[in-house]
């Protein structure tokens, strides 16, 4: 199935099928909707980055790959939270034993971090 099947398919999930709802969740213009959903309509990287952005449980790998399943399980992100939590919870001694320079470092690192999480 082609990137933009699965375009298709997504509208179908999302918006009930509805294209010109689908294009306003995302922001585009309906036309330019209909221009992706054609089996040779544009597919590049910023299309996916929009989608991936406006529905943050869609499966990044199926919608590039085909791999997996359309969504991503609210359970599936719950458990990969609790999952970082702990292994940051185990590494609170170590950050303890820190010099104030490296604490410095490891807060800024940290910091762009959960950037990435937002």
């Amino acid at each position: 199935m082609s990137i933009n099947l699965r375009i298709n398919q997504l509208v179908a999930i999302k918006a009930g099928g509805n294209k010109s709802q689908f294009a306003k969740q995302i922001g585009w213009v309906p036309q330019y909707m209909t221009r992706v959903t054609k089996e040779d309509g544009p597919t590049g990287l910023a299309v996916v980055e929009q989608i991936l952005t406006a529905f943050k449980d869609v499966n990044p790998r199926w919608l590039i790959f085909g791999e997996g399943e359309p969504l991503v399980l609210r359970s599936d992100l719950l458990s990969e939270i609790n999952s970082l939590i702990s292994i940051l919870n185990n590494q609170i001694v170590t950050i303890n034993q820190l010099s104030d320079e490296e604490a410095k470092i490891l807060k800024i690192k940290v910091g762009q971090a959960l950037v990435l999480f937002k």
